[in-house]
């Protein structure tokens, strides 16, 4: 037994702090026979052990070793137990009761205990996660790095997960993406399968935050693999009932759903899976009846993660049964929250809750400040959230090219394994033949033979699957670079949208300097009807034809008051076009309505006109735009450069846009300007004809 103590007592500086060398059962065994600071150095360990596997067990060894340091004078038993006592209380939900624990810990372990100093500095990091105080979050994180990569047990790649969620809250996404992958490399050279299970289940939630679900999935599944091999993960399958219901995969949803209800019918993330559903099936009153008690519950632990969270679930719901008076005060406490700490992809959430919930209860001024911060913070994090996913896609390629060459590399050895294996057993044929009897010689050299035959047929094998695997693997990365082309799409109209704003903004501002306040106010109600409608079809990548002559309609409508009726517009078909199924990108025709008013009717002495004709043939959408303007020749005398710059980039916009709807193979130019002359040659305005290809008509939003 004495033996038993000495090793222990050699080993206990090298014991790792999540997965070390000794298991809890052969700590618990040796426990007996100890005594004095050995027996207190157990104790913490045993402490360490249990807190990601039985918290409460970890507290009563964390307290045992407190209360026997402190009998025997022990300092540095007394300091670990204290940071044991504050690892305890963090994991029980205590945040802020752990905040002061750990920040203590860190204060006396970093100079004698560095080890354990980076793990205060990883768990004051996640603790402050979780009340929202991402800076500070990331700092500490930051700074337990060096220290958990230096000494024998650490495990940075835990820092590295809480950095990635860190930076997913406040909307670098693209910086949570990569710390998210630096901790699944970590963690895989680890080896340790649980540790890799909380890697792939936090790069999940952050592909959830940046809306690809599908790898979501992926990632979930790889977690839900890996945590199987210790227990069953409740809370992979709620959100993975989650990720399907975003998808509209029902049957999916509801099998994970289902079975994280029967493991857990009361933890936190089943309950939040089944509210999710609530609200997306519209059953607002079991969403709320679900959600109040735990915001309660968050509001007791300070879990201001959660408290934002529930408040957005309770503002939707409410919203839904359409009962703004009660969204509001939900919707404000968490624009609050959300400034307060900097979570901008909750303070976006909020401010169109807020826009939406004003808006409706007839508020207008207030629907129109936090519509316009909403935009901001939309257009912002859009442009994240692209980066984000472009800079996933990028990296998937890397890992399977990566993969394919590591496979290639592998079956290469395995080839010549095979080969050195037959060179052997044919000199030991070779020595057999001569000792043997001639006949024996030759049934040997039949076998050499045969061999041979099954290597080469083998070697042709292998080559085959390695043929049709390099066939996958590019099929593969061309969907991939397809998905990629998709959000560039996205990321050119999302360019284009507060180009239009401002140009709609400016007219306002000019039109209130010079009219009355009632006109003013018809005015920006039309406005606000447009910009609602820009908003709301922004989303889609095509939309119908109606919706868009629609917008265009009050567009026109609202520069026709700004000019004071100074030009009529018309809108009509050459041949039948059916408004309701040919589909188009949003803002495609406004501007060229707004080059035609700005360059052609605004230098022209009395009323103008603008016509707008569509014809629709078995290939292509013909839109003809004609105008009886000062033309261009003379608009290019008399405008300004920025406006030149502005008919510029919306045109070429526009060009760009239908070139990535086209296919390939069309080269040909998308839009034709004309300069109308009368018998005299003198300018009497401008005609563009806009070609639109129909077969790309028919195609359903991404």
């Amino acid at each position: 037994m004495r033996r038993h103590s000495i090793l222990l007592f050699l080993l206990l500086p090298f014991v790792a702090y999540s997965a070390g060398e000794l298991n809890p059962d052969s700590l618990r065994r040796v426990l007996p026979s100890l005594t004095g600071t050995k027996r207190a150095d157990v104790l913490n360990q045993l402490s360490e052990h249990y807190l990601w596997i039985n918290v409460d067990s970890a507290g009563y060894f964390a307290e045992q070793a407190l209360s026997l340091s402190r009998a025997l004078g022990y300092s540095d038993g007394i300091d670990l137990a204290d940071f044991n006592r504050g690892t305890v209380v963090m994991r029980a939900g205590k945040y802020q009761e752990a905040e002061p624990l750990l920040r203590q810990a860190i204060d006396k372990l970093r100079h004698r205990d560095p080890y354990h100093a980076g793990w205060a500095m990883c768990y004051l990091g996640d603790d402050l996660l979780k009340m929202a105080n991402y800076q500070e979050s990331i700092k500490y994180l930051n700074a337990s790095l060096p220290l958990l990569r230096t000494y024998p047990g650490g495990d940075p790649g835990k820092s590295l997960t809480f950095l990635g969620l860190a930076y997913g809250a406040i909307g670098d996404y693209e910086t949570g993406l990569d710390k998210a992958k630096q901790s699944y490399i970590e963690r895989l050279k680890m080896g340790d399968k649980l540790a890799l299970g909380w890697s792939y289940f936090n790069l999940a939630l952050l592909y959830n935050n940046v809306n690809d679900f599908q790898a979501a999935v992926d990632h979930l599944h790889l977690a839900e693999r890996a945590f199987k091999t210790g227990f069953e993960p409740d809370f992979v399958y709620a959100s993975l009932a989650r990720s399907f219901k975003r998808m509209n995969r029902s049957d999916s949803a509801n099998f994970y759903l289902d079975k994280a209800i029967k493991l857990a019918p009361q933890s936190q993330s089943t309950r939040t899976a089944i509210g999710h559903f609530a609200l997306v099936d519209g059953q607002y009153e079991k969403a709320i009846a679900l959600f109040k008690p735990d915001l309660a519950k968050a509001r007791i632990s300070n879990s201001v993660e959660n408290i934002m969270a529930y408040l957005g679930y309770l503002a939707s719901a409410y919203q839904g049964k359409n009962d703004y008076q009660q969204a509001v005060p939900y919707a404000q406490e968490l624009y609050e929250m959300a400034r307060k700490t900097g979570a901008r992809p909750r303070l976006r959430d909020a401010s169109e809750l807020l826009w939406k919930s004003y808006d409706h209860l007839g508020e207008t001024k207030q629907a129109y400040r936090y519509l316009m911060e909403y935009s901001a913070l939309r257009e912002t994090l859009l442009t994240n959230q692209f980066k984000a996913n472009l800079f996933s896609f990028k990296g998937q390629i890397d890992i399977d090219q990566k993969q394919a060459r590591i496979e290639l590399l592998n079956k290469e050895k395995i080839i010549i394994s095979q080969q050195l294996r037959q060179e052997s057993l044919e000199k030991w044929l070779l020595v057999v033949g001569l000792v043997v009897v001639s006949l024996l010689a030759l049934i040997g050299y039949r076998a050499i033979r045969l061999s041979r035959q099954n290597a080469l047929l083998e070697a042709q094998q292998l080559n085959d699957r390695l043929q049709l695997e390099q066939l996958e693997h590019q099929h593969q990365q061309d969907e991939l670079r397809r998905r990629a082309e998709q959000l560039e799409i996205k990321a050119l109209r999302a360019q284009m949208n507060p180009h239009f704003i401002f140009n709609c903004l400016n007219s306002i501002n000019r039109y209130i300097l010079v009219n009355d306040r009632m006109a003013a106010s018809n005015y920006l109600t039309t406005f606000s009807t447009l910009i609602r409608m820009v908003l709301e079809n922004s989303e889609q990548s095509l939309i119908t034809l109606a919706e868009e002559l629609e917008m265009l309609t009050l567009y026109l409508e609202l520069e026709r008051l700004r000019f004071k009726n100074a030009f009529n517009f018309s809108i009509t078909f050459i041949n039948t076009v059916d408004t309701n199924t040919i589909r188009v990108p949003p803002l495609l025709l406004q501007p060229f309505a707004e080059n035609a008013i700005w360059h052609g009717l605004m230098h022209k002495d009395g009323p103008g006109n603008i016509d707008i004709a569509f014809r629709l043939d078995e290939s292509m959408l013909y839109c003809i735009i004609t105008d009886d303007g000062v033309g261009r020749q003379q608009a290019g005398t008399l405008k300004m450069k920025p406006a030149g710059s502005r008919k510029s980039l919306g045109m070429q916009l526009t060009a760009d846009r239908l070139a990535l709807l086209s296919s390939p193979n069309q080269t040909d130019t998308f839009f034709d300007i004309e300069d109308l002359v009368d018998e005299q040659g003198v300018a009497k305005g401008t005609k563009v004809l806009l070609k639109i290809p129909h077969q790309k008509l028919a195609i359903s939003d991404n």
